[in-house]
């Protein structure tokens, strides 16, 4: 067989990565309670194993990408402040804000209300800079 009866194919469009998938279910489905692998593998139409492989060939663990889908999450609504801390922890499945107060410090290095604050001076500085 010759390769130039490959010629007329075009070739497959890229799909994107699981991992990516992944995150964006994360990221919306953040707020509707536990989000589980099996609830996210239900919403890529495929079984928990097939995601848990196909991850695993990617080199990302679920829990990972649970972790980063909710600390940009977390970032998210502690910048915005309409939230409380404890309303953020449920949205983002934490049964306790201790928990994740925890979490949070293992992510970025201080407490969500620390971080709070912080946000609220650098967007107060930037407002001062611009007027």
């Amino acid at each position: 067989m010759s390769s130039s009866c490959f010629a007329n194919h075009p070739p497959r469009p890229s799909t994107p990565l699981t991992s990516e998938r992944v995150r964006r279910v994360l990221r919306e489905s953040m707020g509707e309670g536990g989000v589980t692998a099996t609830v996210v593998a239900a919403r890529l139409g495929t079984s928990l194993r097939t995601l848990h492989r196909h991850l695993a060939r990617e080199g990302t663990p679920f829990g990972a990408l649970l972790d980063r889908a909710r600390y940009e999450v977390a970032v998210a609504h502690l910048c915005d402040q309409r939230l409380s801390i404890g309303e953020i922890a449920r949205v983002l499945g934490f049964g306790r804000t201790s928990s994740f107060t925890r979490a949070f410090r293992r992510w970025a290095g201080c407490t969500p209300i620390e971080y709070r604050r912080r946000s609220a001076t650098r967007y107060e500085m930037d407002l001062s800079a611009v007027g």
